[in-house]
């Protein structure tokens, strides 16, 4: 059952003057100074940071309202500017761990757009998963599957990305070593290159196609493929939290969850061209 406005905000103040007196481990670059959270849920409002460079921002904003909402809270938004930008058609943040702690020790609440891991610091807990996306293979024809490709053809894929490290792995199992692997250094490119025809397929992030075709009207038309023929894992997304703050986290994961048994946030992410 989600918090009644008022009831709330009282409850999770509670928990974090409970959690107050514990020790709260940190990155080894935040100044000792700062490494204290001065955070505090103040009445009915929950604050949100999100990555304004990022391809999801504006899906994320949308979908904290949403969760508010759930809640019946009142939100807030902190806009995340990094000094490095995430490049165009990409989700990965700049920010390192150390600035991922201030923000949730001093600013906001939860951390939108983290992708989801194996493991975590101890100073983060993640959400539920609230997005779930692939990689696909984009070509300029038709095809039905990866053993239509000639043998002579080029697939790009972003560099130290997981695909382009599926992708190595894929061809050191086939006889000759398969198709040519070009590598770049952003979706961005890789698209482009499959646009002008110097690749004939890129493996790259499936939303990334979706924003590519839509901001050019005239580029070649793009097929993706999304049965590969080697296995690469999802890019899954969650907030992440401050670990002691466990009745506003089971709180906040219940919201999610019920928005993704609903449908909304499926519902949303196609609205914004993340998913098909």
């Amino acid at each position: 059952m989600f918090l009644r406005r008022g009831t709330a905000a009282a409850a999770l103040a509670a928990c974090m003057i409970a959690g107050a007196a514990l020790a709260q481990p940190y990155p080894e670059d935040v100044p000792d100074d700062l490494a204290r959270p001065t955070r505090v849920i103040v009445g009915n409002e929950i604050v949100f940071c999100v990555n304004r460079t990022s391809m999801l921002a504006e899906f994320e904003r949308e979908l904290v309202a949403e969760i508010a909402g759930a809640l019946l809270l009142n939100f807030r938004i902190v806009e995340i500017d990094p000094y490095l930008p995430t490049h165009p058609y990409d989700f990965r943040s700049t920010l390192q761990d150390g600035v991922v702690y201030l923000f949730l020790a001093h600013q906001c609440d939860a951390m939108m757009g983290l992708t989801a891991a194996s493991a975590y610091p101890d100073w983060l807990a993640p959400s539920p998963v609230y997005l779930t996306t692939n990689t696909v293979l984009a070509t300029r024809t038709p095809i039905a599957s990866m053993a239509e490709l000639p043998a002579t053809a080029r697939i790009g894929a972003r560099i130290l990305s997981l695909s382009a490290g599926a992708l190595t792995t894929y061809l050191r199992t086939l006889p000759g070593g398969g198709w040519t692997h070009v590598l770049y250094p952003t979706n961005e490119s890789v698209l482009d290159r499959l646009a002008d025809a110097s690749v004939d397929a890129a493996l790259v992030w499936g939303p990334a196609v979706l924003a590519y075709a839509t901001d050019h009207p005239d580029a070649p038309p793009t097929y993706v493929l999304e049965e590969l023929g080697f296995p690469i894992g999802p890019t899954q997304f969650v907030a992440g939290l401050r670990p002691r703050e466990q009745f506003f986290n089971a709180s906040l994961a219940e919201a999610i969850q019920s928005l993704v048994d609903q449908g909304i946030i499926a519902e949303l992410a196609r609205d914004h061209g993340l998913l098909r």
